[in-house]
């Protein structure tokens, strides 16, 4: 029988020898000059996180690479970074090795998993036992130097580079501390991939920059197992994850302790005695919960993608508090954030101090797009000046993003200005508002709404399902009926029509297909609208 993997420790200490060692290597060693571009391309492990302190600490420029991404994509990455060295992990070692030669820029390969056996490789743990002892280099920053260069995941098929300067990264790492209460005492563990901002910004600078613990999760797989293993305080979550933790979690009670009655009484004690004695009762009444998720948690912070009202509302009956936010890359990347102590379920909370938000041109209903302004704001896309210009107006960011402010300041986000639909009469239908109406059917797994173009009527709304199959199962037993595809193809369009009877009859359904396979996802699950969109006839 194999031995259960362990968490091996890390001490602040150990990380910033190791930090000093790798930042000497590359100045003394690499001979790499300030402002040079250096890769990382790895699954999360502590050795990505030093890695990044090594090199932005030294002056150099870090490129973090989206581990997901295709060969060709991860080459124009490097091709158009000039990267001159890349940290990696080694199911990526040959990958590179065998492209080098279309990678002009690139030197230096250094491998956290040994040097696979090639001369050209450095392996990671060799430059930590023989060079600790360098010169550590201490290049006087400036705050208003180039940073990083992130790769945005490319949800519309465009990937831009942004560059973030040391005080962007910086300035975003104390607001979003001083919005969310976060001290050494937490333990956060890390579960969404660190070449994204979120993560980065969120899950590991902040953090490190007030002491917190952080774990890596084994994968997406085990994050049940390492919540136990971990016990975390606080997790950064997107979305999709939470709501499947939350399918799964009212699965689980529903047929073990709780039967459907049992449950809405529960809930409703719950909420009785959380208005007389105030929080904290549920987690008594639902301390299983509790129990399988560590016994722990504070709080968790969803963002990358919006997040259904009734999906927080009920991990909080159940006494867990999911705090929206709301950010962007370009805004390195937190913009708002709802507080601990100050919450609005559908909000994406309150601008971070420091940031100012806007809408810029609303409408009657108030709805615009988001504009930005603060030190958190990019320095604007590599090699792109012209969009650069289209972006950054005045000092303020253009997000592309539509949404609205409350008379309390909170911030709601309602779509991306390129995805709004309109219809032969001129009404704007925001996907997002259909796909969250859809969703709430047991029977839908996934859901995508388009606009398709009509003959002399503008746009019509179209709904893209993917059926939870589970679910239709469940309901072929209960029923005694055969589930083929237009069987499938039946249920959905029932289920759309009873939906869409909540919604403006502008905003309904015209027209929908039933696809089979799951939406093509960037790697924090959001899906790559782009390739749909294209797919539809005149989209």
């Amino acid at each position: 029988m194999a031995e259960p993997r362990k968490y091996q420790p890390i001490s602040y200490r150990e990380v910033f020898e190791m930090a000093r060692a790798l930042a000497s290597y590359l100045w003394t060693v690499l001979g790499l000059k300030r402002g040079e571009r250096v890769a990382i391309l790895s699954e999360n492990r502590p050795q990505w996180g030093i890695s990044y302190l090594a090199i932005t600490g030294s002056g150099l420029v870090v490129v973090p690479v989206d581990s997901q991404l295709k060969d060709a994509e991860i080459g124009h990455i490097l091709r158009d970074s000039e990267a001159k060295a890349i940290f990696l992990s080694l199911p990526f070692l040959d990958r590179i090795r065998e492209r080098r030669e279309a990678i002009p820029s690139l030197r230096h390969i250094i491998c956290f998993d040994g040097s696979g056996g090639y001369e050209e490789v450095t392996a990671f743990e060799e430059i930590l036992e023989t060079h600790g002892d360098f010169i550590y280099p201490n290049p006087d920053l400036s705050p208003d130097e180039l940073a990083a260069i992130i790769y945005t995941s490319g949800t519309t098929g465009v990937s831009k580079g942004v560059m973030l300067s040391h005080r962007n990264l910086t300035s975003n790492v104390e607001q979003s501390i001083k919005a969310i209460n976060v001290s050494e005492e937490d333990r956060m563990l890390s579960i969404l991939p660190l070449h994204h901002t979120f993560e980065c910004t969120c899950g590991f600078l902040a953090p490190f920059s007030v002491g917190a613990s952080v774990a890596y999760a084994e994968s997406i797989a085990k994050i049940s197992e390492n919540m136990m293993e971990v016990r975390p305080t606080v997790m950064l979550v997107v979305p999709a994850i939470l709501e499947r933790m939350y399918a799964r979690t009212m699965k689980g009670i529903k047929g073990k302790r709780f039967g459907p009655i049992k449950l809405k009484v529960a809930l409703a004690i719950s909420s009785a005695l959380r208005k007389a004695v105030g929080k904290g009762v549920e987690k008594r009444i639902f301390s299983e919960i509790h129990k399988r998720l560590g016994g722990s948690l504070r709080f968790m912070v969803s963002g990358g993608a919006p997040l259904r009202k009734e999906i927080a509302e009920g991990f909080y009956k159940l006494g867990l508090l999911v705090l929206e936010g709301y950010g962007l890359t370009e805004a390195s990347p937190v913009v708002s954030v709802n507080r601990e102590w100050d919450f609005k379920f559908g909000s994406v909370g309150l601008p971070l101090p420091g940031v100012e938000v806007r809408i810029s041109d609303p409408g009657e209903d108030g709805v615009g797009e988001i504009i930005v302004k603060g030190e958190n704001v990019m320095m604007g896309y590599y090699k792109n000046p012209e969009r650069t210009a289209e972006t950054i107006k005045d000092g303020w960011l253009y997000t592309g993003d539509l949404g609205r402010i409350d008379g309390d300041g909170f911030l709601y986000v309602t779509g991306r200005s390129k995805d709004v639909i309109v219809t032969g009469f001129g009404k704007n239908v925001y996907p997002e508002e259909v796909e969250a109406e859809l969703s709430k059917s047991q029977f839908i797994a996934e859901v995508l709404v388009l606009g398709r173009k009509v003959p002399d009527k503008g746009e019509e709304v179209h709904a893209m399902v993917y059926p939870d199959m589970d679910a239709l199962d469940s309901y072929a037993s209960e029923h005694g009926v055969k589930m083929d595809e237009r069987a499938i193809e039946e249920l959905i369009k029932g289920e759309i029509r009873r939906l869409c009877r909540n919604l403006a009859p502008y905003k309904r359904v015209s027209s929908f297909q039933v696809v089979y396979e799951p939406f093509v996802k960037t790697t924090t699950m959001k899906i790559k609208r782009e390739i749909y969109r294209q797919r539809i006839i005149g989209a």
